[in-house]
């Protein structure tokens, strides 16, 4: 009965139903301003630009899950949106067990969580965390997605610091350890839509360190925080 399509990029595609099946209502949501992801290419970013601009024109309802890109579209385009939230489960707090594989002890890290692409700025935290000494580990959790090269930058950036370590991708159980006995998160991204991993660290009750990007200060001015300047390594 309808058509719903998630992203910017997809709603490329949005003229075809308009022709094959004009009546049907299309509704898009929005999880964040993709054309603007550092891992794309100027042409491949030109190109979901052109998405962007189908959004505004083809579906009959958009939907965004923030009010800073609630306040874009507006903006920008001046078309209306709705906003509905992302939201996650209710925290399962675990015992630190399977973590001990790794050397981890209840509240002995700090933790960040995502994808390893360039605009979450992990190059950022690992600089923090290695301008001071710390009895916590540093433990990022997340790989390449589609950013190998950037990947194996991060790693050298760590060097041979044995206190900085990549987990890889997560699931399940071990992710839920490891959310429950961190001593704080941290996020230094510059573009996000509303982040889930800064979701879930609060639902296990976390301490959040975050960037000063709006939708962070929306998260964090409803449910405490400490925030900090893109790209601000001392203030961090």
């Amino acid at each position: 009965d309808i058509l719903h399509l998630y992203g910017q990029g997809p709603c490329l595609l949005a003229p075809i139903p308009r022709l094959v099946r004009p009546g049907m209502p299309i509704f898009f949501t929005c999880g964040g301003l993709d054309w603007q992801r550092k891992k794309w290419p100027p042409w491949a970013a030109r190109i979901i630009r052109l998405g962007e601009l189908c959004t505004v024109v083809f579906p009959s309802c958009r939907i965004v899950v923030s009010e800073a890109l609630k306040d874009y579209y507006r903006h920008r385009y001046g078309v209306k949106t709705h906003c509905i939230y992302n939201g996650v489960e209710q925290a399962h707090l675990r015992a630190p067990q399977r973590i001990s594989r790794y050397g981890l002890k209840a509240r002995s890290y700090f933790l960040f969580v995502g994808r390893l692409v360039p605009e979450k700025r992990i190059e950022d935290l690992i600089r923090a965390y290695q301008a001071r000494p710390f009895e916590s580990s540093l433990v990022i959790v997340g790989d390449s997605a589609g950013t190998e090269t950037y990947v194996k930058w991060l790693r050298e950036l760590a060097g041979a610091d044995s206190s900085v370590r990549f987990l890889g991708y997560q699931f399940g159980e071990i992710l839920q350890e490891l959310f429950s006995n961190a001593r704080c998160f941290v996020t230094p991204s510059e573009l996000e839509g509303l982040p889930l991993t800064l979701l879930e660290a609060l639902s296990y009750g976390l301490m959040c360190l975050v960037s000063d990007i709006a939708p962070h200060q929306e998260v964090v001015s409803r449910t405490g925080g400490r925030t900090f300047p893109v790209g601000a390594i001392e203030t961090l």
